[in-house]
């Protein structure tokens, strides 16, 4: 049950009051509290904090508290989602606390008020003592005769008066006198008495009691509650953690304990499942990276072993052009393929005419005609050597001609040349097809990789905001 009113307290927990109690306990380090408590600029530095947390809803704030209180106490925050799991949650704190009820945690606040009152009371003008006096009075004055009288009966007081109440009150003790009011009205008294108190500026408030306020002179009235506290950070915020949770919870029980919307679960919930999601998602497409790389694999194999193919059919294909080239240098009557054979023919007759030119000899005793001579052979011979080379180009370029137009030579030669060539063509097609799809495949893993990295940053920013989230 006290788990329950606990997360009942944190979701009716709103407005100005939530976001005092987030920033003294998340967004101020415990430096920033004890230095801005000891030079009594803890007000300025709240209301700067309040200010920057304007822009944020009391959802995401109050989730930022509990979060904040579960890492503290060194809690998982997996299932909070649901009303079960988070009653865990909060009887942890509790227990973290040393105590299995709240009761004992605002007793003891309480009780701090008092001794802190009862020390100043006597120092108190008259003026002050009859303001808090009143106060009570006429609280006490909205309840019943019967409840009246025995308020009177329980402090001795001839009248019920406030100023009997003040008289009671100095005569008796402040403690008891107001426990005897506590014990009467319950802790509906505790808020009045806490504000009255505010409003003589002289008496500390605890810490547990600050959302109780309702002046602007709170947060100087618990400044000094900061001064009590160690400053090592985490040691700090764990002896916070008592005061936090009254500060929660009290308002919720002095409003009778009213039905509040399950804010903290559902909006919990809404970033759980949009996480998960994205991690899903994630896993997703690592597994479209993999397949798709193993794609990009299987086809740059698969354009090696063609590029093989390819270059075992262009061997056919010179080969078969070799051998019909060795045929037709030794062919005197070439078949008819123009503009080819008028080429062959007619350099071969220019190497039998250059031949013959080169086989002539002079007749003479002249040096310089034998000089001559000997020269025009070279010339010859040269003009042979040149001749024989393009010859060789134009055999060969009539070779390859024949197989592709098919001219009927030799079926030998023609039959692989023509096979080999259908195979190229059907290769060039499969490698085309393979290079389309490589493109695709690489474009693919571009996107997704693009898309991973995008919902990689969303995953990093949400566990950046929520840490606990990643104990999911």
């Amino acid at each position: 049950m006290e788990a329950a009113w606990m997360v009942e307290a944190f979701n009716a927990l709103n407005g100005k009051k939530l976001r005092h109690v987030y920033s003294m306990y998340v967004e101020m380090t415990s430096l920033d509290l004890f230095g801005s408590a000891w030079n009594k600029e803890l007000e300025a530095a709240m209301d700067n904090h309040v200010a920057r947390l304007a822009s944020m809803s009391d959802d995401e704030i109050r989730l930022q508290l509990v979060l904040q209180l579960l890492q503290t106490t060194n809690q998982r925050a997996v299932h909070i989602e649901t009303t079960p799991e988070l009653e865990l949650a909060c009887a942890r704190l509790l227990g973290a606390t040393g105590e299995t009820t709240i009761q004992p945690l605002i007793d003891r606040a309480w009780q701090q008020l008092l001794e802190q009152l009862e020390q100043q009371w006597q120092q108190l003008s008259p003026i002050e003592r009859s303001h808090i006096a009143k106060a009570l009075y006429d609280y006490s004055a909205t309840f019943s005769v019967d409840v009246r009288d025995q308020l009177q009966q329980a402090l001795q007081m001839p009248q019920m008066t406030s100023r009997h109440l003040e008289q009671a009150l100095t005569e008796r003790g402040v403690v008891e006198g107001i426990e005897q009011l506590h014990e009467q009205f319950g802790n509906a008294i505790l808020s009045l008495v806490v504000n009255s108190v505010i409003e003589v500026e002289k008496i500390d408030i605890p810490l547990a009691f600050f959302t109780l306020t309702d002046s602007d002179k709170a947060v100087a009235a618990v400044s000094s509650s900061f001064l009590t506290y160690r400053i090592a950070n985490k040691s700090m915020k764990r002896e916070m953690l008592p005061a936090i949770i009254v500060q929660a919870v009290l308002p919720y029980f002095i409003a009778n304990k009213p039905t509040v919307p399950p804010h903290l679960q559902t909006y919990w919930a809404q970033i759980v499942k949009h996480y998960s999601t994205l991690k899903k998602a994630l896993q997703q497409l690592e597994e479209q990276q993999q397949e798709t790389e193993l794609d990009i694999q299987m086809l740059t194999d698969m354009t090696g072993i063609l590029t093989g193919k390819l270059q075992q059919e262009r061997e056919q294909l010179l080969e078969a052009a070799n051998a019909l080239y060795r045929r037709l240098t030794t062919t005197e009557h070439l078949p008819d393929i123009e503009p080819h054979t008028t080429t062959v023919q007619a350099l071969r007759d220019d190497i039998a005419r250059l031949q013959r030119l080169q086989e002539t000899s002079v007749v003479t005793q002249s040096l310089f005609d034998k000089m001559k001579s000997a020269t025009k052979k070279l010339e010859h011979r040269t003009k042979v050597k040149a001749k024989e080379r393009a010859l060789e180009k134009a055999l060969e370029k009539m070779a390859v001609a024949m197989l592709q137009q098919q001219i009927p030579f030799d079926d030998t030669l023609q039959l692989p040349y023509t096979m080999a060539q259908t195979q190229m063509t059907s290769v060039q097609q499969e490698q085309q097809l393979v290079a389309d799809k490589l493109v695709q495949r690489t474009e693919k893993l571009r996107q997704i990789i693009a898309q991973y990295e995008r919902m990689e940053q969303q995953v990093f920013e949400l566990a950046t905001r929520y840490p606990l989230i990643r104990t999911i």
